[in-house]
């Protein structure tokens, strides 16, 4: 199992968090269940937007870093903003439920490419960098 498929995990994890915090912050339900399933799925969820940050650039270890702490605050601005306009319990059950869906989708699309290695790996790139 590679990082980046532990990255994902963690997305779903957290995603599913959400959805269920989502379904039970009705008025009734168990304050304390609630509060856990919001902030482990924070949690899990800046972990998962780190990881899949810090996967979108090579190279430079720095800019990996700075892409990484960039999504997470795009994130959090984007859902701040969500917040003020809707409801809490919408904003964080469609947002989990989209990085479910974006999570899983990343996970299938992997396992596809790691299928036709073989073929992936006789290609040589021909671009300007190549080595």
């Amino acid at each position: 199992m590679t990082a980046t498929t532990l990255v994902r995990l963690a997305g779903v994890a957290g995603g599913l968090c959400w959805i269920a915090q989502a379904l039970l912050d009705n008025g009734d339900g168990p304050a304390s269940v609630i509060d856990a399933l919001h902030y482990g799925g924070l949690v899990l969820l800046v972990i998962a937007l780190l990881g899949i940050g810090a996967g979108l650039v090579t190279g430079l270890v720095a800019l990996r870093v700075v892409v990484a702490l960039c999504l997470v605050a795009l994130a959090w601005a984007v859902t701040s903003f969500l917040h003020n306009q809707y409801s809490d319990r919408a904003v964080d059950g469609v947002l989990g439920a989209l990085m479910v869906v974006y999570c899983v989708a990343g996970i299938l699309a992997r396992r596809g490419h790691e299928d036709d290695g073989e073929a992936r790996s006789a290609h040589r790139s021909r671009g300007s960098h190549a080595a």
